[in-house]
């Protein structure tokens, strides 16, 4: 979606889900997918079992982009050079193991996109990167740090309502993160 927002900056939401919680499989997947509305899943590889490559392969196969989201959720700017590329290398060697195409990177924690040794290490191995920055994507984006709009539980619907109107009105990039669904 970077490229395609880069050539026609056109109004753009996109949903994305966090870590490696079973619901976002089970319940957010099928609401979406009875909508014809695909997301990005950013997973924490030290949970890819052969249930999750199945299933993340099933999202990927309905559309979903799927992402890493580190391999252990450390927080990249405290590690070490060698512990920072083996967590961004093998993460995505995990992924691309199980069949599935891998172009981007969520930030664990959302550090790290400010950090310059972070930042060439993450350039190495993914196309782009979504960071927890707050806002939207304006026609000219940072690649490697993709702001977001985070749900809680606190949340509420008009507030979500105000992102996209923002959004449209603007003709922006607006990325949701979510971590977990209710079924209520």
């Amino acid at each position: 979606q970077v490229r395609a927002y880069r050539l026609d900056p056109q109004p753009l939401v996109t949903l994305c889900f966090d870590d490696a919680h079973q619901d976002v499989y089970d319940t957010a997947f099928p609401i979406l997918r009875s909508h014809d509305i695909p997301a990005t899943y950013y997973f924490i590889t030290q949970f890819l079992s052969p249930l999750w490559r199945t299933q993340l392969k099933d999202l990927e196969d309905h559309g979903w982009e799927i992402g890493s989201h580190g391999r252990t959720h450390r927080n990249l700017a405290e590690l070490s050079d060698a512990d920072l590329v083996e967590e961004l290398r093998q993460s995505k060697a995990d992924l691309e193991a199980a069949g599935l195409e891998v172009a981007g990177l969520a930030y664990p924690f959302g550090s790290g996109y400010d950090d310059a040794a972070v930042l060439r290490q993450v350039k190495r191995h993914y196309s782009y990167a979504r960071s927890v920055r707050p806002g939207n994507n304006a026609p000219i984006i940072r690649q490697y740090a993709l702001a977001s709009e985070l749900v809680t539980n606190a949340t509420r619907i008009d507030t979500m309502k105000g992102w996209v109107d923002a959004a449209v009105d603007r003709s922006q990039w607006l990325i949701i993160l979510l971590h977990n669904v209710d079924d209520s």
